[in-house]
């Protein structure tokens, strides 16, 4: 699972606030709940099959940005999430995982305008995070 990292990683950069307990903020894990009008939801999405030779695991997740229609703050804080994600490589995460790479799986795209007239955005991203054990010890 790769999304409170991301979370946590957006807030550090300072482009969400992300609250762990999930009460405050902008930046959600799972759910995008009515109100705050712009926020950011991201869901863990599974990942691609593991490769017992490397010890690092394929993590993928989706990320969904709402925000007012007329302001078109959704669409520039979609673009600024995706440039601050797409292309991360060699870090240590807020969980005390390390990052192998991270990359968009395609941009940003418009998904739909909802009943209070939001635009929502969504991309997705694929991880490559270490995950050593005794049977994948690798590099």
């Amino acid at each position: 699972m790769i999304a409170d990292d991301l979370a946590q990683l957006l807030d550090d950069e300072g482009l969400v606030s992300f609250d762990t307990n999930g009460t405050g903020g902008n930046c959600f894990i799972d759910v995008m709940p009515e109100r705050p009008d712009t926020a950011v939801a991201i869901r863990d999405t599974g990942g691609a099959s593991v490769d017992q030779a490397h010890p690092y695991d394929r993590l993928t997740a989706k990320v969904w940005v709402r925000g007012p229609r007329a302001d078109r703050s959704a669409a520039t804080l979609v673009q600024d999430l995706y440039k601050a994600l797409n292309g991360l490589a060699t870090a240590s995460l807020p969980s005390g995982r390390f990052l192998v790479s991270l990359e968009a799986i395609q941009s940003p795209a418009h998904l739909m305008v909802d009943d209070e007239n939001r635009d929502l955005f969504v991309f997705n991203v694929r991880a490559q995070v270490r995950v050593p054990s005794q049977h994948r010890l690798g590099w």
